[in-house]
């Protein structure tokens, strides 16, 4: 994987650029319906398992506020590292959320201030995940529930090669998305369910992992949680 220059700053720069390359607020208006549908799958499965929240709910790296819009609710937060994401967001919440520029890594709220969290199709793209895990946990309040989701990456790779293969992976996939099926340089950690499970620390009881579309094709794990009281 290519990783950038260490570095708070440089690292927000790098995901800066990342993110106008492979603006991930595209892929929820794929031209490709099978891809339109799988995001679906995964915002409806992130969002259920918060649907009986009635505090606050912070979205860690809310993108362009895609699945942010899909919450019910008057106390709903957002952070993400990318200003231009962030645009995006407010444009498309239209105030329904208070949207921060922030890293999940250093996440400017005090303790136990949330009810629900969720941070889906983020962990992959952070120089520290367990950091994040322990800023989740500090963030949330006990007892209060957590979902993430990461892809599938070895399985997501192969589809790709079968499809790139056969000559068609521009149709399939379309020309804004990742060039090179067997590398995606914006990930900088590989994620399949066994790794997904490790990194829940000792601050969460994992409640469950619901596989994205279906338990036969797992493109996506999302990972349902809740804080222990410690």
């Amino acid at each position: 994987m290519t990783e950038p220059t260490t570095g708070a700053a440089a690292h927000a720069q790098w995901n800066e650029e990342m993110v106008r390359k492979y603006d991930p607020d595209l892929f929820h208006s794929h031209r490709n319906p099978v891809i339109r549908w799988v995001e679906g799958k995964r915002v409806r499965v992130v969002t259920n398992a918060l649907a009986d929240c009635t505090g606050p709910i912070l979205e860690v790296g809310c993108g362009a506020g895609n699945v942010l819009a899909r919450l019910e609710g008057e106390k709903l937060f957002g952070v993400d590292l990318s200003s231009y994401l962030l645009g995006k967001a407010s444009d498309r919440l239209e105030g329904r959320a208070r949207l921060t520029l922030g890293s999940g890594e250093a996440l400017p709220y005090t303790a136990g201030s949330f009810d629900g969290v969720l941070c889906t199709e983020v962990i992959e793209h952070v120089l520290n995940p367990k950091q994040v895990m322990e800023e989740i946990a500090r963030v949330l309040r006990p007892g209060g529930f957590l979902a993430m989701s990461v892809p599938n990456e070895d399985l997501i790779d192969r589809l790709k090669g079968a499809v790139s293969l056969t000559g068609l992976y521009r149709q399939v996939f379309g020309s804004r998305d990742f060039e090179s099926p067997m590398e995606n340089e914006w990930h900088l950690h590989r994620f399949n369910r066994v790794l997904l499970e490790t990194l829940v620390t000792s601050a969460f009881d994992l409640l469950r992992v619901v596989s994205i579309p279906f338990a036969t094709l797992p493109l996506r794990y999302v990972a349902v949680m809740c804080r222990r009281s410690i």
